[in-house]
């Protein structure tokens, strides 16, 4: 947020906030998994380049994911092209911070201060008793890297993108956060009991979830021994089944006739076994034993960071013209829709990624740098 203020001096100031989103996203996920953030908000700019090609990335794992018989190309190509210089930061810095915390582990016990995946990785055992191997917590840092910041960004951009589209639901947003705070109910910034407190703020959440789910591949499951029967057809055993998020999100039988439709209050007016099913509905982040690890944690970041920018901030979508400073003419919403009005274009492969997401910012309150001074 400091970021953006030192963008508004005075009046309203024009920013990619998918990019500033995205980039609170990578130095919150370096946080919990390093203990150390890369600098990018602090910055106010993606100096080397990463976000662009940390998406190329996921598009890449994507087709050799679900293609691995290419994967040999990939491999040849990477031997034969040299590592682009952005990556080779990136990696550099990650290594750097990583070698630093083995040998600060290696010298004494990592203090409480350090309260970070990196720390709990090295302090697990494995059901024998044995601690994880120095190249297990590598892969696993560098999962948690890869996995938690573009999830988080893109239900982040997505949140703003369908609160601020309707004018009634951004008002009763506006208005709790603005009552919860001047009677002193919460306070910035935001811990997870008092995100808590804004019922109508959560129930906008899990809609974004609902309709704009971060992943939108299938998560495939291989059926068990002897075989299952799914919706009156038999798969026989070995055979791989998925569910995608965004078709069973909009099935009228699981959210009512309404389901394509983003309407916080379905959450709050359904009783609580209704309540319970959609929430069981709701595969945004996977199911059962396989659900994503990750997914308190996004939905803390979420829950900590958004009702602040709504409350510091006034904002409107940055209409698509010849002077704007949009790439594309068109935006592209995540059910495909293209139209001028659509604020940020949307690429599916693993994830469903937002860009060119421009807005227009008026801060509604005095500037966070002056009341730090």
């Amino acid at each position: 947020m400091e970021h953006l203020d030192k963008c508004i001096e005075t009046g309203k100031v024009t920013v990619d906030l998918g990019q500033c989103l995205q980039m609170f996203a990578i130095d919150a996920v370096g946080e919990v998994a390093l203990g150390q953030s890369f600098g990018l908000c602090a910055a106010g700019k993606d100096r080397h380049n990463w976000l662009p090609m940390l998406v190329k990335f996921l598009e890449i794992a994507c087709l050799v994911g679900t293609q691995p018989i290419i994967a040999p190309i990939f491999r040849w190509i990477s031997q034969i092209f040299p590592e682009p210089p952005n990556i080779k930061i990136l990696t550099g810095i990650v290594t750097g911070c990583m070698d630093s915390r083995f040998k600060e582990y290696g010298q004494q016990d990592i203090s409480p201060g350090h309260k970070d995946m990196f720390r709990m990785l090295m302090a697990a055992e494995n059901p024998d008793g044995s601690k994880y191997s120095l190249e297990q917590v590598r892969a696993a840092v560098g999962l948690i890297l890869g996995a938690g910041s573009d999830t988080t960004a893109i239900i982040m951009r997505a949140m703003v993108r369908f609160i601020v589209e309707d004018a009634e639901i951004y008002r009763k947003v506006e208005k709790e956060i603005d009552d919860a705070v001047n009677l002193g109910e919460i306070q910035f910034p935001l811990s997870n009991r008092d995100a808590e407190k804004l019922p109508y703020f959560q129930a906008c959440l899990k809609e974004t979830l609902r309709l704009h789910p971060p992943i939108s591949w299938t998560l495939s499951r291989t059926v068990g021994a002897g075989g299952m029967r799914i919706a009156s057809r038999f798969f026989a055993e070995g055979t791989e089944v998925s569910m995608s998020p965004f078709v069973v999100h909009r099935q009228p039988e699981a959210y009512g006739h309404d389901a394509a439709v983003f309407r916080p209050e379905r959450w709050l007016e359904a009783d609580p076994e209704q309540r319970k099913t959609m929430e069981h509905n709701n595969i945004a982040f996977g199911s059962g034993p396989r659900v994503c690890l990750g997914k308190t944690i996004g939905i803390l970041e979420v829950s900590k960071v958004m009702p602040f920018l709504f409350w510091r901030y006034k904002i409107q979508f940055t209409a698509r013209s010849t002077t704007s400073p949009h790439r594309h003419k068109v935006g592209r919403a995540v059910d495909g829709r293209v139209s001028t009005e659509e604020p940020y274009f949307v690429t599916s492969q693993w994830v469903a990624v937002q860009s060119d997401f421009w807005c227009d910012l008026t801060p509604k309150r005095g500037s966070l740098l002056a009341a730090a001074a």
